[in-house]
C-alpha cells in the first residue's frame, strides 16, 4: 500500500484528497493537515447547525464530506490519518464497528509511543486515561472504497469551534466552550508541549504498517489533484451543501396534511426527523444527523421505506427493522427504536 505525506495543504485539499483517492481506487494511507481552518460537515447532517455568516466573514471554508459524523473544525494543529481500501481488500474489516476497533489500535499505539495512554471508546472515539476525548474517527464508503479517517489533536482552538457553530445565545456559547475544554484533550495538554510533526508522522507510519502491511512512500499523482479540484466544486456547491436542509421542504399544507419535526440522541449520534402526514399516512420523510451509516446511500432509502406507512410508532419501527435486515445497512449505535423515537418525539 502507498503512503502519501503531502504535509500542510491549502484550501480543502486535506479533506478532498481521500475522496479523490477513493474514487480513483488508489489504496493508501494519507497523513495531512490543512493550512487554514476548515469546517467539515457530516454527510447526513443538516447544515443549519453551522454559522455560515461567521465562517464567510472570517474566511473559513465549509464543505460537506461523504462520511457521516458531526461537524468538525480542522486546522494545522491536527494531523489527519486517512486509510483508503478497496471493498474487496481482504484486510478490510467486514463491519464498520470492527473497522473502528481494528484501525484505532495503531492510533492508540502511536499515542502510547508519544507517552500518552489512551483507549478506544465505542462508537468511534479515542479517550485518555482520564476519560477525555483526544481523537474522533469516521468511516464509511466512498466510491468503491472503504475509508477510515481520524486525527491526532496536537492542539485545538476551542474558542473558534464555539464560534463556527450556530447557538441560541452567548450564554450557551460560553457553556459550549467550557464543556469542550473540560471534556476534550490534546497532545499539548497531555505532554505540556507539542512533538515535532515529522516525528509523529514517522510513528503513525510505523504503527499503521503493522495493520496495513508494507507502506511505500509516494508522490500524489497529478490526476488525483485534478480529481480533488473537481470534487471540491461539487462538495461546496449549493446543491450538495444543502441536500439535507429542512429550509425548502414541506411548505404547502392542505386539508388533512400535517408536518412534524423531532429529534433523539442515540448512543451512535443525534437523529433529526422532519415529515409530512396526509390523513394519518406518512407522505414525506427526511432523516438527518451526526451518525455513521454504511453503505451511506442506504440512509435515503431508509427514509423512503416508511413513506406510505401509517403514522403509528409500532408500524414505523417494524418497517424500519425490516429494511435494516433486508438491506444489511449498518448504523452503529442506532436502532430502529432510536429512529422511531426521533420521528415520534414529543408525542
Amino acid at each position: 500500500m502507498l503512503v502519501f505525506n503531502p504535509g500542510i495543504l491549502p484550501k480543502q485539499y486535506s479533506m478532498l484528497l481521500f475522496h479523490a483517492l477513493s474514487y480513483m481506487e488508489i489504496e493508501s494511507l494519507v497523513l495531512v493537515s490543512p493550512e487554514t481552518p476548515l469546517v467539515s460537515v457530516g454527510y447526513f447532517q443538516d447544515l443549519s447547525g453551522v454559522d455560515l455568516n461567521y465562517c464567510r466573514d472570517h474566511g473559513i471554508s465549509v464543505m460537506r464530506r461523504e462520511l457521516g459524523g458531526g461537524t468538525t473544525l480542522l486546522d494545522h494543529n491536527q494531523i489527519f490519518y486517512q486509510v483508503i481500501m478497496k471493498k474487496e481488500n481482504p484486510i478490510r474489516p467486514l463491519s464498520i464497528d470492527q473497522l473502528y476497533r481494528n484501525f484505532s489500535r495503531p492510533v492508540i499505539d502511536s499515542y502510547r509511543a508519544m507517552g500518552i495512554e489512551t483507549v478506544f471508546k465505542p462508537i468511534n472515539d479515542i479517550i485518555t486515561a482520564q476519560g477525555r476525548k483526544i481523537s474522533g474517527e469516521g468511516g464509511g464508503d466512498v466510491g468503491n472504497c472503504i475509508v477510515f479517517v481520524g486525527g491526532i489533536l496536537l492542539d485545538f482552538d476551542f474558542d473558534l469551534m464555539s464560534k463556527v457553530l450556530k447557538v441560541p445565545d452567548e450564554k450557551f456559547r460560553d457553556k459550549l466552550y467550557k464543556t469542550m475544554e473540560e471534556n476534550l484533550s490534546t497532545v499539548k495538554k497531555e505532554l505540556g508541549y507539542m512533538p515535532e510533526r515529522e516525528q509523529i508522522i514517522d510513528i503513525l507510519i510505523s504503527q499503521f504498517s503493522r495493520v496495513l502491511g508494507g507502506l511505500t512512500p509516494a508522490a500524489i499523482p497529478d490526476e488525483v489533484w485534478k480529481m480533488a479540484d473537481k470534487l471540491g466544486k461539487e462538495y461546496t456547491s449549493e446543491k450538495f451543501m444543502n441536500m439535507n436542509s429542512y429550509s425548502d421542504k414541506f411548505i404547502t399544507i392542505g386539508a388533512g396534511c400535517k408536518i412534524k419535526s423531532g429529534m433523539y440522541k442515540a448512543r451512535g449520534g443525534l437523529i433529526q426527523s422532519n415529515l409530512t402526514t396526509r390523513d394519518g399516512i406518512i407522505a414525506e420523510c427526511s432523516l438527518t444527523g451526526d451518525f455513521t451509516c454504511y453503505p451511506k446511500d442506504c440512509f435515503s432509502q431508509l427514509s423512503d421505506c416508511i413513506i406510505g406507512c401509517a403514522y403509528n410508532e409500532h408500524e414505523v419501527e417494524k418497517r424500519i427493522a425490516q429494511f435494516i435486515k433486508q438491506s444489511q445497512v449498518e448504523i452503529p449505535g442506532v436502532s430502529e427504536a432510536d429512529i422511531g423515537k426521533a420521528i415520534f418525539a414529543g408525542q
